[in-house]
């Protein structure tokens, strides 16, 4: 398995992941989002961050593997949702 390979199990985590950085980057270059845009795209963070349990994506009792690929794209999306934040003015929350 190469770097960016998951098994097929996490295949659908890792593309939702993916999806909700392109989302958080497209937020960020406009260079003023709102709360309001943020809010649907962390609503699907968070529903990701559900599965993620004891630091592991666990599939019908199983681990399966690419765990890094999608821990560490969990990991960017939560530091695009903070960097987005920072740019929202502190009366639109």
């Amino acid at each position: 398995m190469s770097a960016q390979q998951v098994a097929p199990e996490l295949a659908p985590i890792k593309t939702k992941l993916e999806g909700i950085i392109g989302d958080l980057k497209q937020l960020q270059a406009s260079g003023s989002p709102t709360q309001a845009q943020l809010s649907p795209v962390h609503e699907q963070l968070r529903s990701v961050d559900e599965m993620y349990v004891d630091e592991k994506f666990e599939i019908n009792g199983a681990v399966p593997a690419g765990q890094a690929v999608c821990a560490d794209l969990l990991s960017e999306a939560h530091e695009l949702v903070e960097g987005i934040q920072e740019l929202i003015p502190d009366d639109d929350e």
